[in-house]
C-alpha cells in the first residue's frame, strides 16, 4: 500500500496509519491520481472512491481530507458520545474516480479533477471548497497541467 511505500522510501520501518474513515470516501480503494506539492513537503493521493487525501512526505503521516458538506445539512454531522459517527462527516471530494491533481506554486490551493466531471478548487491549508461546485466540459479527462 501507499502508506507502506512512503515510510519505505525513506528507509525507516512504517509508522504510518491509514486514514480515519470520517473523512467520506471508502478506504482502500485503489489509487487514480497522485500529486507533489511543489515545496515537496506534502503527497496528494486521489482514490477510485472519489476521496483525496494528504500526506506528509517526510514522516508518512496522514495530514488531513478534503471534502464536501452534504447539500441537504450543510453541516458536518458530529460524532456521538461513544466517539463513532453516524456514517461520514464529509462527502468525498468527488463522486467518481479522481482523475488529476494539482497544487499551485504558493500552496493556497489545489485543483482535483473527477470522473464526476467536475474541476474543484481547494483551499489547501483548511481542505474547504473555495469556488462553487463547477462542472467543465471534458474536464474529467483533462491534464492538470495544460489547464
Amino acid at each position: 500500500m501507499l502508506f507502506v511505500a512512503l515510510a519505505m522510501r525513506s528507509g525507516r520501518r512504517p509508522r504510518v496509519a491509514p486514514p480515519p474513515h470520517p473523512s467520506g470516501g471508502r478506504l482502500g480503494a485503489p489509487v487514480s491520481a497522485v500529486a507533489l506539492s511543489p515545496c515537496g513537503n506534502f503527497g496528494l493521493v486521489g482514490s477510485e472512491s472519489g476521496r483525496v487525501d494528504r500526506y506528509n512526505m517526510q514522516s508518512g503521516l496522514h495530514r488531513g481530507a478534503y471534502g464536501r458538506l452534504p447539500p441537504a445539512t450543510q453541516q458536518p454531522q458530529q460524532p456521538q458520545q461513544g466517539g463513532a459517527a453516524q456514517g461520514p462527516w464529509l462527502l468525498p471530494a468527488h463522486d467518481g474516480p479522481v482523475t488529476g491533481l494539482r497544487v499551485d506554486s504558493c500552496n493556497r490551493q489545489l485543483a482535483s479533477v473527477g470522473l464526476d466531471g467536475r474541476l474543484r478548487l481547494w483551499d489547501f491549508k483548511t481542505f474547504k471548497v473555495c469556488a462553487p461546485q463547477g462542472s467543465c466540459l471534458n474536464c474529467s479527462h483533462a491534464r492538470l497541467g495544460e489547464l
